[in-house]
């Protein structure tokens, strides 16, 4: 059988992943994010530290570090998953090896491997009738201490602060791919929204219990 890209989704409860394996796809407040990150992240999710560019002020330009970022952009829709690839996974004979990284030992004991690219097609079905789309591409790991021109180019919408990170974190080994809701935000006050896409989505292991 031949497979599309394979992603790996680690969860806090069973419930959990047995709801994402029945087409419950729970997608987080960008914002939220924010309460999860490590010590060391000294930005907003959707937020760049600009240190190389002026600000006017009252006329004024002034060159100081200042945070760029979009309004309501905290309330974007998101859905995380780990990336299976040559940089993280072995396969073979229909076996796939997995480390999982230090950073997700403390997101749940439970997890779901899954076809990525019935889960991305899933979600854009459901989602045409309510003019709505999504964004699903990998985080890209920059430093935020030293932007140059091609890395501000990479920001052509407010939904493109969202797959940008800083490699000072040292989280690029986290192989993260994002789905992001278009043209819809979370209502203030909520931290989630679910998508329903029905089961029978495409192929995912069953619960895999982590030791």
């Amino acid at each position: 059988m031949m497979m599309n890209r394979l992603a790996i989704k680690i969860f806090e409860q069973e419930d959990y992943a047995k709801q994402f394996i029945d087409g419950h796809i729970y997608f987080s407040a960008a914002g939220r994010f924010n309460n999860f990150t490590d010590t060391q992240r000294k930005y907003d999710e959707g937020a760049i530290l600009i240190n190389d560019q002026p600000i006017w002020i009252d006329g004024h330009e002034l060159f100081i570090p200042y945070m760029f970022s979009y309004e309501e952009i905290k309330q974007v829709p998101i859905f995380c998953c780990t990336l299976l690839d040559k940089s993280n996974t072995i396969f073979f004979d229909n076996n796939i090896r997995y480390n999982i990284p230090k950073e997700h030992h403390d997101l749940g004991k439970f997890a779901v491997i899954f076809d990525l690219e019935c889960l991305i097609k899933k979600i854009k079905l459901v989602l045409q009738p309510f003019n709505a789309g999504i964004i699903a591409k990998k985080i890209k790991y920059i430093s935020f201490n030293s932007l140059n021109d091609k890395n501000y180019k990479q920001i052509k919408t407010p939904y493109d602060l969202l797959f940008l990170h800083d490699i000072l974190n040292g989280n690029e080994k986290q192989n993260e791919f994002r789905i992001t809701i278009t043209n819809r935000v979370i209502d203030n006050g909520h931290k989630d929204a679910r998508v329903n896409i029905g089961p029978h989505w495409g192929w995912t292991s069953k619960c895999i219990h982590i030791e």
